[in-house]
């Protein structure tokens, strides 16, 4: 998270929400006919007014990073029913 956003959290305030695998024939990196897996883990923390003001985009890794109102994730459809589910 330091990384990420610029704030360094105790791993105690983290809740688990899901994890997903993506297998994938063909991948960018060499040798691009190898393929690759990807494992996600989605995890969420509630963040203090003061970690909020000191937080910082990781440019390197991200090309955008937003904070979204817990009834406005429960209500879109479009987001994965684990992560709607754990708002």
């Amino acid at each position: 998270v330091k990384r990420d956003i610029g704030v360094e959290l105790d791993p105690s305030r983290f809740k688990f929400v899901c994890s997903s695998t993506m297998c994938w024939e063909f991948r960018v990196q060499a040798p691009t006919g190898n393929g690759t897996c990807d494992l996600g883990v989605v995890m969420t923390a509630a963040l203090t007014e003061d970690e909020i003001s000191r937080w910082k985009i990781c440019e390197l890794e991200y090309v955008e990073q937003k904070f979204c109102n817990v009834a406005d994730v429960i209500a879109d459809d479009t987001l994965p029913a684990a992560i709607r589910n754990s708002a």
